[in-house]
């Protein structure tokens, strides 16, 4: 599957793919991807496209940590990759308190 990459977060293997375009990341188990999940990334800017960006908070990058986050909040918010329950997109802000 091209653009996707492997995480192990909490003991999960998964696969995740960010989307730019709609700064989304979709995320899915990596042996049994019954649910995926979507996560949109609040207030997400391309650095690139809008470089220089006055607002340096606004842009940030996509990095491993980033998505460890994201998948950490996914499943607080009752995502299970195994589970076959719908879950509606999630909304992430890295900024949150």
């Amino acid at each position: 599957m091209k653009g996707w990459r492997n995480i192990t977060v909490n003991g999960h293997d998964l696969r995740w793919l960010f989307v730019p375009t709609t700064a989304t990341i979709k995320l899915r188990g990596l042996s049994n991807s019954v649910q995926s999940a979507e996560i949109e990334l609040k207030g997400w800017k391309d650095p690139w496209i809008n470089f220089p960006e006055t607002n340096p908070g606004a842009s940030y990058a996509v990095t491993p940590e980033l998505i460890r986050e994201a998948v950490e909040f996914a499943f607080a918010s009752g995502w299970n990759p195994t589970s076959k329950t719908k879950l509606p997109k999630l909304v992430f802000d890295q900024n949150r308190s």
